[in-house]
């Protein structure tokens, strides 16, 4: 957490202060996956990232896998790729997991990004330029107001479940003494199911296997390899980020994201 925790810090005491007290954000992204990292830094200015865990590129970073890194294809990109292997975070072209969260954050502020952890999106609408939201959380800031220009969903279900029926199923890892585990879930299962079936398994499959720590996200599966782009009912975009299939597609693809 040491990491993570500096950069938590350094988004409320240095950029949040800012932002809240302008009374215009160009655009808020909700969730802090690759994805929406990748778009905050490729339009920093006036670009803030809401996040309701503490982490971010969760969608990644806590599903306690090995994950592929995938290919670079533009300059940060090969910055981040360059940076994971010299961390000794890449082993065979995959990311270990675990430790990705704090060096995705540390990579994010080094490069001028502006996020809000810890906080919920409460209620969202649209105004005559723009959009409203009220936010709860973000440390000392409680329950706030703020206005935005332009707003993207990038959470893996989509705010308040809108993408719900394009989910195939979920699924849980764990670290145990013996490398990672995972299970596959049905596409409803909640946080209490998913856990008993976790430790069930762990049980009936590899006994004498003891859990060192659970993943912290389950991860989403879709039931479309195709990409996943629409538009809401109120009127902005939901492009969830754990749709891409490696970190580095997800994130470049963020950059290359318009809201024109």
């Amino acid at each position: 957490m040491g990491a993570a925790s500096g950069a938590l810090m350094l988004f409320e005491q240095n950029a949040i202060g800012k932002l809240l007290d302008d009374s215009h954000v160009g655009t808020m992204v909700l969730g802090g996956g690759a994805f929406a990292i990748g778009f905050a830094l490729a339009h920093p200015q006036k670009t803030i990232v809401i996040e309701r865990g503490i982490h971010l590129c969760a969608d990644v970073a806590l599903t306690a896998d090995f994950a592929e890194v995938g290919t670079p294809s533009t300059s940060l990109g090969h910055e981040l790729y360059d940076k994971l292997s010299t961390e000794g975070l890449l082993v065979d072209g995959k990311v270990e997991c675990p430790p990705l969260a704090d060096f995705m954050a540390a990579f994010f502020v080094e490069h001028g990004g502006t996020a809000l952890t810890n906080t919920e999106l409460v209620d969202l609408s649209k105004t005559n330029d723009g959009w409203k939201a009220t936010l709860y959380g973000g440390g000392s800031t409680g329950m706030c107001d703020m206005s935005f220009a332009n707003f993207l969903d990038t959470t893996d279900v989509g705010w308040r479940n809108f993408g719900a029926d394009v989910i195939a199923g979920k699924r849980l890892g764990a670290i145990t003494d013996n490398g990672y585990f995972a299970i596959d879930l049905p596409a409803t299962a909640d946080w209490r199911e998913a856990r008993l079936k976790l430790y069930s398994s762990v049980e009936q499959n590899a006994k004498g296997v003891k859990i060192l720590a659970e993943s912290s996200a389950m991860k989403c599966l879709y039931k479309t390899s195709e990409r996943i782009d629409r538009m809401t009912p109120l009127g902005y975009r939901w492009i969830p980020s754990a749709q891409f299939p490696t970190l580095l597609n997800a994130f470049e693809e963020g950059m290359k994201c318009s809201l024109a």
